[in-house]
């Protein structure tokens, strides 16, 4: 089967999770492989245990799915810790930023949080705010990313954010725009 039947079948058991049952060890092995890396292995094994076909895989792939669930059900609670952190950090200083994509999930717990994985967070911020919001961060030991010239005016200029933030001693990375809209 070439890669593209291949992942077309993935996709189908990903849509149909019955299906896990009928499958031999190597492709269970090897949908656990694609799955992981098209980052959603966390929605899958979600899938599998809503529709209560967890025991009708073989213990070791039990496990994977079991650990996936508590690695996204553990970043959810983290997200959630570093939701009110930053709103602390900049209420401090008169901001109050609006969350956005998954952390705005996270706030309001809706569904569609189950399963899903996050590599940072997104705030929105007035562009007034901006400067402010990146000097309050910088005051406080967030650190920018380094970038080349080009890919720093990018993102000031036609992303309407600043480059990303991290928080070197938590690990969270921040994406803080000030517009929605890319202009070009």
């Amino acid at each position: 089967m070439n890669a593209f039947a291949k992942a077309k079948y993935f996709l189908k058991i990903f849509n149909d999770v019955s299906l896990v049952s009928a499958q031999s060890r190597k492709t269970l092995s090897e949908l656990l492989v694609f799955l992981r890396a098209a980052n959603m292995l966390s929605l899958f094994a979600h899938k599998v245990v809503r529709e209560d076909m967890l025991y009708e895989l073989p213990e070791n792939f039990r496990w994977h799915i079991t650990s996936n669930i508590n690695y996204s059900e553990r970043q959810q609670y983290q997200v959630g810790i570093e939701i009110d952190r930053i709103n602390l950090l900049l209420e401090d200083a008169g901001i109050t930023p609006v969350f956005l994509k998954g952390a705005a999930y996270n706030i309001e717990k809706v569904a569609s949080l189950e399963g899903r994985t996050m590599s940072d967070i997104d705030i929105l911020v007035s562009s007034s705010e901006i400067k402010k919001t990146e000097k309050r961060l910088l005051s406080l030991g967030w650190q920018a990313k380094e970038l080349s010239n080009y890919d720093e005016k990018y993102y000031r200029e036609f992303a309407h954010e600043i480059p990303p933030m991290f928080d070197p001693i938590s690990g969270t990375t921040l994406d803080i725009h000030h517009n929605l809209y890319l202009l070009g």
